[in-house]
């Protein structure tokens, strides 16, 4: 079923016609769902292009910011997560969950570099 889904919204975006947001946030979904993060970071991204920042999408922009932070977050890249995260937050402060999402991509950070097999205090530090 996510392959038909994918065909349909990938025809609606190749339409090139003012396409919506929407259709961007769902093709991320389906490629998050089948493990193709850089496509869904691309798709994502691509939403937020096509919503244009506008003031009353602003708790819809906040989402598509926390879905991109997710992708990021899955993807390995905490530093990238953490910035659509905070922007999520200036755009929609109400969502106290995101503090603790920053923590959480800060503290996955902190493990992944702890982790790597040759690390010393000087490289750490660069």
């Amino acid at each position: 079923i996510t392959e038909i889904g994918k065909d349909i919204f990938s025809r609606i975006r190749e339409s090139g016609h003012g396409v919506p947001y929407e259709v961007y946030l769902n093709l991320g979904n389906i490629s998050v769902s089948q493990y193709r993060l850089v496509d869904a970071i691309h798709m994502y991204q691509g939403a937020i292009r096509s919503i244009k920042y506008l003031p009353h999408l602003a708790r819809e922009t906040s989402f598509l910011f926390d879905s991109l932070s997710a992708a990021y977050l899955q993807h390995g890249q905490f530093d990238n997560a953490v910035l659509s995260l905070i922007k999520s937050l200036h755009l929609y402060p109400i969502v106290v969950h995101n503090w603790f999402n920053i923590a959480l991509a800060r503290e996955e950070n902190a493990v992944s570099i702890l982790n790597q097999p040759h690390r010393s205090i000087i490289w750490i530090t660069e």
